[in-house]
């Protein structure tokens, strides 16, 4: 199947979540999540991730409504960024640009290239889960 190219325009909308610090300096939160309570394992890198996105980074992100079929490997080869002074700029991947050292080029969501090359900023949507499990609806009754 030929690849096909697809242009979209949007408005990226911030990332926001329940007990996310407040940006600025001196604001009170509203106490509906409490970041102190979770207590990693060392090995658990999951939490340790979650817990340094949602405490450090949380507001640098941004969330793209980009809507994909499922089955289909998608590749980003860049994203056209117009500033409110109606500058249009070219993001490249950071991994795609001359110069970068391996180290500097590790994804979270790359696939790994046959050749041993570097990876191609790709995103793959399966087509079904691994495993499904299923069972009969279970009934609590009020109060149990």
């Amino acid at each position: 199947m030929a690849p096909t190219r697809s242009v979209s325009t949007f408005v990226p909308t911030q990332v926001v979540f329940d007990g996310m610090p407040h940006t600025r300096w001196w604001a009170f939160e509203d106490r509906r999540t409490n970041f102190a309570e979770v207590s990693p394992d060392t090995t658990d890198v999951g939490k340790l991730m979650l817990m340094e996105f949602a405490l450090v980074f949380a507001n640098d992100w941004f969330v793209v409504p980009w809507t994909l079929p499922v089955g289909v490997l998608a590749r980003v080869r860049g994203i056209a960024v117009t500033t409110v002074f109606n500058e249009r700029l070219w993001v490249e991947p950071v991994d795609q640009l001359a110069g970068t050292q391996e180290w500097q080029s590790w994804s979270m969501f790359a696939l790994t290239s046959q050749g041993g090359g570097k990876p191609e900023p790709e995103l793959a949507l399966l087509p079904k889960a691994p495993k499904v499990q299923k069972g009969p609806g279970l009934v609590v009754p009020p109060g149990g």
